[in-house]
C-alpha cells in the first residue's frame, strides 16, 4: 500500500485524477439512464423519486464541475507553485 504521507504532490494529484476522476467520469454518465428509467417507471407511484432524479443530476453536475475545475486551475496551480519554489 502507498505512504501517501512520504508522496510527491505530483503523484497524489495524478492518484486523485487517474483514479478518482477517471472513475466519476466513466459511472457518472452511466448511472443517468438508470436513474431516469427508475423515476419514468415508479415516479407516478413515488413522487419522491422526482427529488432523487433532480439531486442526482445536481450532484452529476457539481462534481463534473469539481473535476474540470481541479485538472485545469486547482492542480496546475499547485504544481507551478511547486516548480516555481524550486
Amino acid at each position: 500500500m502507498k505512504n501517501w504521507t512520504q508522496a510527491t504532490y505530483t503523484e497524489i494529484i495524478d492518484h486523485i485524477v487517474q483514479k478518482h476522476h477517471r472513475y466519476l467520469a466513466e459511472e457518472l454518465p452511466q448511472l443517468s439512464p438508470y436513474v431516469t428509467k427508475v423515476l419514468r417507471g415508479h415516479g407516478a407511484q413515488h413522487p419522491h423519486l422526482s427529488k432523487v432524479h433532480t439531486l442526482y443530476n445536481q450532484l452529476k453536475t457539481e462534481l463534473e464541475q469539481h473535476i474540470i475545475k481541479e485538472e485545469t486551475e486547482s492542480f496546475p496551480l499547485i504544481l507551478q507553485g511547486l516548480t516555481h519554489s524550486s
